[in-house]
């Protein structure tokens, strides 16, 4: 049986000749966005996903990697809404996840 946090084919093959949007070098893993414990992704699609090295893809994983100035451009603008739509926390969810910072209610 697979497993529910395997990438999909479309997803592997998005990134498959891509460069990481943070370092540029490759070869690149599809990372996804919003964690798929936030937000399942059944039919794993792409557009949930963007390339990142495996370093680049660990660090965004353990929360020391901000990938909102790497999103914030016209290239990845739709990965960075439908990741807004996809987390459980709207907005300010997906914001906390993207950039590993996390706010106090003031």
């Amino acid at each position: 049986m697979p497993s529910t946090f395997a990438t999909s084919s479309a997803q592997r093959e998005k990134v498959s000749d891509q460069a990481c949007i943070v370092c540029w070098k490759g070869p690149c893993d599809p990372a996804h966005v919003i964690p798929r414990s936030l937000a399942p992704d059944p039919s794993g699609d792409p557009i949930r996903v963007v390339p990142l090295c495996r370093r680049c893809h660990r660090d965004y994983d353990e929360g020391t990697l901000d990938l909102l100035p790497h999103l914030n451009t016209l290239a990845w603008r739709h990965e960075l809404a439908h990741a807004v739509l996809d987390h459980p926390g709207g907005m300010l969810g997906a914001l906390e996840r993207i950039t590993n910072h996390h706010w106090e209610t003031a």
